[in-house]
């Protein structure tokens, strides 16, 4: 713990907010590029982090268990 140093002055909280939302964006990217691949809509892709975030899972693992369950739903596989 001794590296840390002060944070510099124009650092402000509106700056680290920017910062956390370029990152969670950069993240979000492939994962929105392969939703958009499996045909979901930009509203669905929304939906779909809503859910994520709300259970504390991985986009695209929600996205695979929502696929399971659809399959499941349509019947015995072959």
């Amino acid at each position: 713990m001794g590296n840390l140093r002060p944070a510099p002055p124009e650092l402000t909280p509106m700056r680290v907010d920017a910062l956390f939302k370029a990152l969670d964006a950069r993240e979000r990217r492939p994962v929105e590029v392969t939703l958009r691949l499996l045909g979901l809509s930009d509203a669905d892709i929304e939906d779909l982090f809503t859910v994520a975030n709300q259970i504390g899972r991985d986009p695209l693992a929600t996205a695979g268990v929502m696929v399971s369950a659809g399959l499941e739903a349509l019947g015995p596989r072959r």
